[in-house]
C-alpha cells in the first residue's frame, strides 16, 4: 500500500524530467541546416498567382555540416503530396527545377533540408490559381509507329518536337538530334512493350552503348490513366491532361502496353501530353503505334 501512496509522486517526477528533456536547447556546437529560396528573376519564391498549366521555376540553396536529404511537399485541400525527394551527403546543396501549375485553387509548397543528425530547415510559399485564365489548345499527332530495338525497318526513337522517328545509329554521334528525342520504344522481359526515354535507366543490352556517349539525354515521365478511347477523342485542350497528371507520381517507363492504354506524360521541356495505344506487335523486332495530343 505504501508503494501506491508514492506512485503519484513518482509519476509527477517522471513528467517533470520528460518536460525538461523535451525543452533541452540545441547543442551550441551543433551546426543546424540553413535553407534559402532563390529570389532571382525567373524564380517563384513568394506567394504568387499562376494560370493552370503555367510553368514555374523554383530553387534553393542550403548549408550545413552533414546534409543528407532534400524534399518538397505540396499541400492542398488538407492533403500532402511529395513532389520531389532526393538523398545525398554534402555540406552544401543547390537545386532548381521547373514545374507546372495544377488545377488546385491553392497550394502550399514547402521546401525542407535535413541533416544526418535529424535537424532540418524549411521555407515555403503559396501558389494560387488564376481562374481568369483559359485552358490551352493541344496539337494532335496520329499513327506514330515506333519499332522495337531489333526492328530494322522502323526506328525506336521519337521526337515530339518535330514529329520524327530515328534509329540509334543516327543519334549516337549527333548531340543536336539527341536533344530532340522524347520517347523510346523497346520490348523486354516481363515488362514486354515499354515506352521510356533515354534518361530512364533502360536495361543494359537493349541499346548498344546504353547512351553513355550521349551529350543530351532527355527524360519523359508517364502516368497511366483510367480514360477510355472515347474520352481521348473528346480532348481539344489541356484540361484533361492537367487533371490526369500529378507532379511527383510520374514514372520513367510505361510498361506492359496494350491496345487502348492511355497515358499522360510530361517531357523534359515540361510539355504535358497524352497518348492512346492503337496497335502493338510485341517482339524485339515488333512495333507500337500510338496517337498523341500535346500542349501547344
Amino acid at each position: 500500500m505504501k508503494i501506491l501512496n508514492y506512485l503519484p509522486k513518482v509519476l509527477l517526477l517522471l513528467t517533470v524530467l520528460l518536460t525538461i528533456s523535451s525543452c533541452r536547447p540545441l547543442d551550441p556546437d551543433q551546426e543546424v541546416p540553413e535553407l534559402y529560396l532563390m529570389d532571382e528573376t525567373g524564380y517563384v519564391y513568394q506567394d504568387t498567382m499562376l494560370k493552370v498549366g503555367e510553368e514555374f521555376t523554383c530553387g534553393v540553396t542550403a548549408y550545413g555540416s552533414k546534409l543528407t536529404n532534400f524534399f518538397i511537399k505540396s499541400i492542398s485541400n488538407g492533403q500532402e503530396q511529395v513532389v520531389f525527394d532526393t538523398g545525398f551527403n554534402s555540406a552544401n546543396f543547390s537545386w532548381s527545377r521547373s514545374f507546372i501549375k495544377s488545377l488546385e485553387k491553392e497550394e502550399r509548397w514547402v521546401f525542407t533540408i535535413r541533416d544526418k543528425e535529424g535537424y532540418s530547415a524549411s521555407s515555403s510559399f503559396n501558389i494560387l490559381l488564376d481562374t481568369a485564365a483559359n485552358y490551352q489548345p493541344v496539337t494532335e499527332i496520329t499513327a506514330i509507329k515506333m519499332g522495337a530495338q531489333n526492328n530494322n525497318a522502323t526506328g525506336s526513337f521519337f521526337s515530339i518536337q518535330d514529329n520524327s522517328i530515328h534509329f540509334l545509329s543516327e543519334l549516337d554521334t549527333d548531340p543536336d538530334l539527341q536533344a530532340l528525342i522524347d520517347m523510346v520504344y523497346y520490348y523486354y522481359g516481363e515488362d514486354k512493350n515499354v515506352l521510356a526515354s533515354p534518361g530512364a535507366n533502360i536495361e543494359d543490352g537493349i541499346f548498344t552503348g546504353n547512351f553513355e556517349t550521349w551529350t543530351n539525354i532527355n527524360t519523359t515521365r508517364y502516368i497511366k490513366t483510367d480514360l477510355s478511347p472515347a474520352d481521348y477523342n473528346t480532348i481539344v485542350n489541356d484540361s484533361t491532361l492537367l487533371a490526369n497528371y500529378t507532379e511527383g507520381e510520374g514514372k520513367r517507363k510505361a510498361k506492359k502496353l496494350k491496345v487502348n492504354d492511355i497515358y499522360t506524360f510530361k517531357t523534359k521541356d515540361n510539355k504535358l501530353g497524352i497518348f492512346n495505344i492503337k496497335e502493338v506487335e510485341g517482339t524485339e523486332a515488333g512495333f507500337v503505334v500510338l496517337d498523341v495530343k500535346i500542349q501547344k
